[in-house]
């Protein structure tokens, strides 16, 4: 089977600043932002994993700047969408930004119970169920 995942970043990464690792049947990639977008603290998720199950998968955002209503989380075919929304000042005006990153499932998913929740410590937990197979 082949997985792909599409994200559209909210910086731009340091060419040299990419690297991944394949361990223990997770890939890792890191992407280290320019020195610039560094001092902005551009990105709105500090961390993420994936957590694959035989019956779901389930993918945990850091995300300690977000307020629970500014995240939205929906499902569609194989895909799962996360949609941020973050106010920000910046030279006396304000704005939103708005951060969009789509994660594809390498399974059928139930996108009708795909279930989030944003704790007090700023992880945003996206549970994915499998179809259940007849």
């Amino acid at each position: 089977s082949r997985l792909r995942n599409s994200h559209q970043l909210p910086f731009e990464p340091e060419p040299e600043g990419v690297s991944s690792v394949y361990n223990d049947e997770f890939l890792t990639i890191r992407l280290e932002k320019t020195a610039s977008e560094k001092d902005q603290g551009s990105s709105i998720y500090t961390g993420q994993r994936k957590e694959y199950y035989e019956d779901k998968t389930i993918i945990i955002l850091e995300a300690e700047k977000i307020e629970p209503e500014n995240v939205s989380v929906q499902a569609k075919g194989n895909d799962v969408t996360v949609i941020t929304k973050q106010q920000f000042t910046e030279d006396g005006r304000q704005g939103v930004m708005t951060y969009t990153e789509t994660f594809g499932m390498p399974q059928d998913i139930d996108a009708n119970n795909v279930t989030s929740k944003l704790n007090r410590q700023g992880k945003l937990e996206i549970s994915i169920p499998k179809l259940a197979t007849n």
